[in-house]
């Protein structure tokens, strides 16, 4: 997935010979190169992963368990694909996914992020003002502070969720 595709990688653009006689059957060239460039355009800046957990006051170090973690990403929704998230010290997260999946073709498949973006919300505020920040992105890996009046604080009693969006090159 760190590639980012043209159509070309899926053999388009196609020319169609004749006309389609069974659309039950045949995809016409014009139908399947604009699922190709279509597709093209997702391997680009499109959200890969969305990863929601409630914030923690527990311990200066905490993982989440994997019912308080939930996740929709462009490789599957199972709980499998879910990231390790941890509370590494107050106000501070590690949010770690797999190094790779298996996707529906039986294929090894890399994470490469290439950002990310981060906030919290509460059932009061849900503009995130205090501060939920990215601090940085690995290849499968970010991490993030939450600060309450400029300072690491734990979020729970002001922050119910907190969402993590990633990007992939």
């Amino acid at each position: 997935m760190a590639e980012r595709s043209t159509m070309g990688t899926y053999g388009a653009p196609f020319k169609d010979e004749g006309p389609v006689e069974n659309p039950q059957s045949q995809t016409s060239a014009a139908l399947y190169n604009r699922k190709c460039e279509d597709l093209a355009h997702m391997t680009r800046t499109a959200w890969r992963a969305i990863v929601k957990f409630v914030a923690v006051t527990d311990a200066a170090t905490f993982v989440l368990p994997a019912n308080q973690v939930f996740i929709q990403t462009a490789w599957g929704n199972a709980s499998t694909y879910k990231p390790t998230v941890t509370k590494t010290a107050t106000g501070l997260y590690s949010v770690q996914f797999p190094s790779s999946f298996t996707d529906a073709l039986g294929n090894e498949e890399t994470l490469q992020f290439f950002d990310a973006t981060a906030r919290g919300r509460t059932s009061v505020n849900t503009d995130d003002p205090e501060g939920t920040r990215v601090l940085s992105v690995g290849s499968n890996l970010v991490t993030l502070c939450v600060k309450d009046a400029g300072v690491l604080a734990d979020a729970a009693a002001s922050v119910e969720f907190i969402t993590v969006t990633t990007y992939i090159l």
